[in-house]
């Protein structure tokens, strides 16, 4: 997203608080990739870990690479990867639990 609408503090505060977001969520999926949780991957199967995993670390890549470079029309779609990834995610664990 643009941040040109603020002060110029701000927007440095904001593009670290987004480019963290960011690698934190890249660095979770490329863990996922690395080591795919036994629970997930017996439930989901590896083929769907992997994709779940993917949109993560591609959503969390990308979007850290919009936020330092400041393109926000990529974030934008980048960020739809990662809440893709991170709901299917959240789907399994809702449903292993319930």
């Amino acid at each position: 997203m643009t941040h040109r609408h603020l002060p110029p503090k701000y927007q440095l505060r904001l593009r670290r608080v987004l480019g963290a977001t960011y690698a934190t969520m890249a660095a979770g999926g490329l863990a996922v990739l690395i080591f795919p949780p036994r629970t997930v991957e017996g439930a989901l199967g590896l083929g769907l870990t992997v994709v779940w995993a993917c949109m993560v670390l591609a959503g969390g890549g990308i979007g850290l690479w919009a936020t330092i470079t400041d393109r926000w029309r990529v974030e934008r779609w980048s960020t739809w990867l990662a809440i893709g990834g991170a709901t299917i995610y959240a789907g399994f664990l809702f449903a292993a639990t319930a």
